[in-house]
């Protein structure tokens, strides 16, 4: 097999696994191969290969195919690792404790937030945040934070592509939301009122390494009406407070960076 034909097999099963991550529901053999660009034949090599290593699973009684668990197992390991979820985790439990709210850390991926940790309220109504999900950048706290550490003709590149509605509070008009990023540079932090779930709240702010550069960001989320009562300003003081620690955990020095 040449390195060419090696390459384009091991696209097409990543391509599978993104594929089947995104779906809720098994998916039939024809279906995947028809929305991947692929003839059934191959698709269906590249599953059987997949179902062998633990990456994905076919149901018995439906013949449709699901991610499975080997993708978990590496975001354990991942977790466990020397990387940056490991390095934020303790910080992240602190704020948990001091918000009596999820936390969660977040990394762009394209024009996507993926979480890569989350920390669960113990409250009975929290935010649910699933490890390694995947929202929009323009209708999340954390996303806003993101963009907003972008140059410029990447952010109105954004700006311009399509903004889906996830709830009636997500914004969509992309003027507002530049306002929005150029709060969210100018202030250090972003907050969303129920754009990407109803009736939840989220404050994030930056995480930046030793060049200063944004990395990642971290966010806190429950229900509007609980935080309000709390006070958001007290809850987003939090959070920009526990961004900074982790971020000169990581080797940030504002005053090398700013001067």
């Amino acid at each position: 097999m040449t390195d060419d034909r090696s390459s384009r097999l091991l696209q097409r099963g990543l391509d599978i696994l993104e594929y089947l991550a995104t779906q809720r529901e098994p998916v039939g053999i024809r279906d995947l191969a028809q929305v991947l660009s692929l003839s059934p034949s191959t698709c269906h090599r590249l599953l059987v290969t997949l179902e062998e290593r633990g990456y994905v699973r076919q149901d018995e009684q439906s013949r449709r195919w699901m991610l499975w668990l080997k993708p978990l197992e590496l975001g354990g390991k991942l977790l466990n690792g020397p990387g940056l979820p490991t390095r934020a985790r303790p910080y992240l439990e602190e704020l948990m404790n001091g918000t009596n709210e999820t936390v969660f850390l977040g990394v762009r991926d394209g024009d996507w937030v993926v979480y890569i940790d989350t920390i669960m309220s113990q409250q009975a109504i929290r935010t649910a945040i699933t490890l390694g999900s995947r929202w929009p950048l323009h209708c999340t706290a954390l996303g806003k934070v993101l963009i907003a550490a972008l140059p410029d003709a990447e952010i109105e590149r954004i700006l311009a592509r399509d903004l889906p509605a996830l709830t009636e509070a997500t914004i969509t008009d992309p003027v507002v939301l530049r306002q929005q990023i150029d709060a969210a540079r100018e202030q250090g932090y972003a907050l969303n009122f129920g754009e990407t779930v109803e009736g939840n709240f989220c404050s994030a702010a930056p995480l930046r390494d030793y060049t200063g550069g944004v990395i990642a960001a971290i966010g806190a989320a429950g229900p509007i009406g609980r935080i309000k009562e709390a006070g958001v300003s007290d809850f987003t003081v939090q959070v920009c407070a526990t961004a900074a620690r982790i971020s000169a955990h990581l080797g940030y020095i504002p005053e090398q960076v700013e001067h």
